[in-house]
Parts: structure tokens; C-alpha cells; sequence
């Protein structure tokens, strides 16, 4: 029989995965996931597998988040600002809002901005926007990292220009049949590419739903 999922026991799963930097092990303590899920999936909030949300879209798996913050981190302790495209369910702006003095967070999908507002408005160093893409919040950076949490077919060139020097992006990137996490680090006019973990996300889609 299998155990019961809990929220210590997803975390000592995490770590069993191979989730070992400190910072996001404790993002993932202090964010409870099921304050993220709808209330139907509260008794999964604690599996380690995607759930479905509103909209058609999903909140991603509690490894990849987990991962994709680590990767992000590059190593780094805590940043000041980051760039999150694709707020969703809020639940990886919330684990970001522990690692970043600031987040900025981007949603295309007014039904899931207007969601995400109310369940993220507790968290005061998190900034949520209406858009489908960062043009609007060039002001704001750069940023020490940014996360797109949808599939991606290319690089936009703006990403990396919003990366401030040792900067990191991390996505989804389609690559042949399959998609891979990526992470992109900037070193002055440099970008190095790096290609992770297979994974399977939504497409990137363009313009205000």
C-alpha cells in the first residue's frame, strides 16, 4: 500500500531527486503547494506530477519547479530581481518570492492574472502584470534571472538583453520532438548554453486572453 503524500514527504522526495541547494529546499518548506491547486486537487497538492488548473493550463510539478529555481540560482544564495513569464497558478513566483528580494511576474491569461493577484497578494515583494511578454517591464530590469514557464521553439533576443551581467535564464526549449530544460547565462556579451532534464510544458502563446 502506498503512503499518503504529505508536504514533508514531497520535500524528502525532492531531495531524494537530487533538489539539493538549502535556499530552495526551504522556498519549497515555507510555500504550502496547496494553497496553489483548485480545491478538487487538494488531496494531490503533495505528488510529484503536474495538476491541472484553470484556463487548460497546469501547475508544473513540484521537481521542476524546484529544479528550474535551482538552475535559475546558478549557485547564487538569494538575487534581487527576477522575471517570471507565465504566472500561472502563482506557485513558482511564490518559491521565487523566498530567493528574490523582488519578483516580477507576467501572465497572459486575465482569468489566471486575476487569480493569481488575490492568492499572491500576501506576498509584498511580488509583482504581477497583465502582458504576453517583458516589453513592458524593460524599466524594471535588468533582471539576476528570469523563468518561462512555457515551451519555447527559440531564444527571444529581449531575454537576453534583460539579463543583468551573471544573470540566468531557464526554460523550456523545444528541441527536435522533444523539450529540454535550458539555461542560458550571461557573462557581459557572452551567453552560455547549457541543456538539462527532458520535461513537457504547455506551448508559449502570444497575446491578451
Amino acid at each position: 500500500m502506498s503512503q499518503v503524500m504529505t508536504h514533508a514527504r514531497l520535500i524528502a522526495l525532492l531531495k531524494q531527486k537530487g533538489i539539493q541547494q538549502t535556499e530552495v529546499l526551504n522556498a519549497l518548506q515555507q510555500i504550502d503547494r496547496a494553497d496553489f491547486v483548485d480545491a478538487i486537487d487538494r488531496s494531490q497538492a503533495y505528488e510529484d506530477r503536474p495538476l491541472s488548473i484553470a484556463c487548460q493550463q497546469t501547475i508544473s510539478q513540484p521537481y521542476i519547479v524546484a529544479r528550474m529555481t535551482e538552475l535559475m540560482l546558478n549557485g547564487r544564495q538569494q538575487l534581487n530581481k527576477v522575471l517570471e513569464i507565465g504566472t500561472g497558478s502563482g506557485y513558482q513566483a511564490a518559491i521565487l518570492s523566498c530567493v528574490a528580494m523582488h519578483v516580477y511576474s507576467i501572465e497572459r491569461i486575465e482569468a489566471l492574472y486575476q487569480a493569481a493577484k488575490v492568492t499572491l497578494a500576501a506576498y509584498k515583494n511580488i509583482h504581477t502584470f497583465l502582458n504576453d511578454d517583458i516589453d513592458a517591464l524593460m524599466h524594471d530590469g535588468p533582471f539576476d534571472g528570469i523563468i518561462v514557464t512555457a515551451c519555447c521553439h527559440k531564444i527571444a533576443p529581449h531575454w537576453l538583453n534583460a539579463l543583468a551581467d551573471g544573470g540566468c535564464l531557464v526554460l523550456p526549449l523545444a528541441q527536435g520532438e522533444g523539450q529540454y530544460l535550458t539555461q542560458v547565462v550571461r557573462d557581459g556579451k557572452a551567453f552560455t548554453r547549457q541543456q538539462w532534464d527532458a520535461v513537457s510544458f504547455v506551448p508559449l502563446l502570444k497575446g491578451i486572453f
